[in-house]
């Protein structure tokens, strides 16, 4: 049993030293991430041209950058530091785990228009009295997105 014990003392020691080198100096545990004031949604998408075309003309955002040797666009979406990245890869169909949802001033207005240009959303309008409505639909590559459309003021600048 004294074995045992001193086996036990030594690996635990072991793993505690192992677990300090690896976690590195005090002060690095401490320190903040600097982050920058950017976020970059990246969708994978099967043919860039038609997955510009719908977060262009069907969504009306703008296309900022596109680069075909890498098979990659990146598009503009009206908010500072906040862009949707489309690669190319063999199989999209988003996952269905992840969405992301797009501030609308008048969520009616905003699902009126887009079904006029053909999206297919994927039920009625959740209402939340007085938090959000929200309406999801896919792009054609099956990401999930959600229109969501909050009380007046909400996401303003303070």
């Amino acid at each position: 049993m004294k074995n045992l014990i001193i086996v036990v003392s030594i690996a635990c020691a072991s793993i505690a030293g192992a677990w300090v080198a690896l976690a590195g100096p005090k002060s690095a545990q401490t320190e903040r991430v600097r982050w920058q004031p950017t976020l970059l949604v990246q969708l994978g998408v099967e043919d860039l041209d038609r997955a510009i075309a719908f977060y262009t003309d069907t969504l009306g955002f703008s296309l900022q950058e596109r680069n075909d040797q890498l098979r990659w666009a990146r598009i503009d979406v009206g908010i500072r530091g906040v862009t949707i990245g489309l690669g190319v890869v063999d199989e999209a169909g988003g996952s269905g785990t992840a969405s992301f949802n797009i501030g609308v001033t008048d969520i009616d207005h905003a699902r009126a228009t887009l079904e006029s240009k053909g999206v297919e959303f994927l039920g009625p309008t959740l209402r939340i009295p007085g938090v959000v409505e929200l309406a999801d639909f896919h792009d054609p590559d099956g990401n999930m997105i959600r229109l969501a459309g909050h009380a007046s003021g909400y996401g303003d600048p303070e």
